[in-house]
């Protein structure tokens, strides 16, 4: 993927930005540490055959939810949380819909994230379909 990255670059003549540079570099310094140089060379080939909509799609693979519980898991009160946080709302906005209060909408986000296995509101949103939260 990183290969992809480095094409993608070359081929729109630009380079990364300072505030992505030391980002880029811990992964690439991750990555060679764990592959042999053999395995780094194969990676990179492959890399650079890879279009940038490929390279993104087996990032968002690598960084899914291992095997997020189904959303059945949820309380019906947790699945509407879920439903809003997946449509972004904020926890101000869910309890303004939902008619509780903010520190009550903020503890039935955790708790759905917790069960969901996720960390983020936007890993939420990016799974919603599977999970079942959207149509």
């Amino acid at each position: 993927m990183l290969a992809s990255v480095d094409a993608a670059l070359i081929e729109l003549g630009t380079t990364l930005t300072a505030s992505n540079q030391s980002a880029y570099e811990a992964v690439t310094a991750a990555v060679s540490a764990r592959l042999s140089p053999g395995d780094r060379l194969r990676a990179a080939r492959a890399g650079e055959h890879l279009s940038l909509d490929d390279a993104l799609e087996q990032a968002r693979l690598l960084i899914a939810p291992p095997s997020a519980p189904p959303s059945s898991t949820l309380t019906q009160r947790e699945a509407e949380v879920a439903r809003l946080l997946a449509r972004g709302l904020t926890n101000r906005q869910v309890a303004d819909v939902l008619v509780i209060t903010e520190k009550t909408a903020k503890n039935h986000a955790q708790r759905v994230l917790d069960k969901l296995g996720l960390s983020s509101r936007a890993q939420l949103a990016a799974h919603a379909h599977e999970l079942g939260l959207r149509d």
